[in-house]
C-alpha cells in the first residue's frame, strides 16, 4: 500500500497513475483476502466475528476519512472545476501524501506487532524448555471478550 501511494502521488503520466491505481487495488485485494486468516491466527477463532468486525470498521473509517480528504484537497485546489489547471496531478498530491502517511503508520504497527509476537514466542519457548514441560496449549490474545 505504501508503494502504491508513493507511485500514485508522484504520477506525472496517466500510465504511472494507472500503475499506482493497480497496486492500490492489489493491496486492497490482499487486505480483504488474507487479513481474515491473519486475524484468526493472531487472535484465535473463538471471537473471530468481533475481531474481524472491528478490523473492517477501522478500515472503513480510514477509507471514508481519506476519501473525504481527497475530495477536500481537490476542491480546494480547483474552485472553478477546470481540469486543465491541475498540472500533472498537483491539485491532489497532498492527499496522496496523507494517504501514504496512513499506510506507513499501518506498516509500522504491523512491524511492531510482529516483533512483539516473535519476542513473546521466544520467551515462551525459553520458559517451556527451562521448565521441561512437554506440552503447553498456546492461548492466543483475545481482542474482544
Amino acid at each position: 500500500m505504501v508503494l502504491s501511494q508513493i507511485i500514485a502521488g508522484a504520477a506525472e503520466t496517466l500510465t504511472t497513475l494507472l500503475l499506482g491505481s493497480a497496486l492500490t487495488g492489489l493491496s486492497y485485494g490482499f487486505l480483504f483476502g488474507v487479513m481474515p486468516t491473519l486475524v484468526s491466527v493472531w487472535f484465535g477463532t473463538k471471537h473471530f466475528g468481533s475481531n474481524w468486525g472491528m478490523t473492517t470498521v477501522f478500515i472503513g473509517f480510514s477509507g471514508q476519512a481519506l476519501g473525504a480528504f481527497f475530495g477536500y484537497v481537490y476542491d480546494a485546489n480547483m474552485p472553478d472545476q477546470d481540469p486543465s489547471k491541475c498540472a500533472r496531478g498537483a491539485c491532489y498530491r497532498d492527499a496522496f501524501v496523507l494517504s501514504m502517511g496512513v499506510a506507513l503508520l499501518g506498516l509500522l504497527a504491523a512491524v511492531v506487532l510482529a516483533r512483539r509476537r516473535g519476542d513473546r514466542r521466544r520467551e515462551n519457548r525459553r520458559l517451556w524448555e527451562a521448565q521441561e514441560i512437554e506440552h503447553i496449549e498456546y492461548v492466543p490474545f483475545i481482542l474482544a471478550e
